[in-house]
């Protein structure tokens, strides 16, 4: 029985709310780096980043995030908010006008935005 969403997922859209703009496994890592001041070449331990990994493809198959691009070394998976959770999850219209623009700029985002 689900009682919503989990530690990591909320922390997960908390940083890619703040962030703005879509941000790649990577971009997290080196947030969480950033954050817990750790060095730059710090690795997480592998449990640690297969529940976030989990956590991120639950919030985009519950439709919470989207992503975009192919995943391939040359266009990694890009994560973003929903355009219909943001005004879910509280956001202004000052927010979900950034976020629309910052699709718009976003490679391979124009299939989506052109529905919207």
């Amino acid at each position: 029985m689900s009682r919503g969403l989990g530690r990591r997922q909320q922390a997960l859209i908390g940083t890619i709310q703040a962030h703005r703009k879509p941000m790649t496994f990577e971009n997290i890592r080196a947030e969480l780096r950033a954050v817990w001041e750790l060095p730059a070449d710090a690795r997480f331990r592998p449990a640690f980043e297969r529940s976030l990994r989990r956590a991120l493809h639950s919030l985009v198959r519950d439709q919470v995030l989207i992503s975009i691009g192919n995943g391939g070394p040359g266009d990694p998976l890009r994560y973003m908010l929903h355009p219909f959770a943001v005004a879910f999850l509280g956001g202004d219209k000052a927010s979900e006008d950034a976020l629309m623009a910052a699709m718009r700029d976003a490679d391979g985002a124009k299939t989506i935005v052109r529905g919207l």
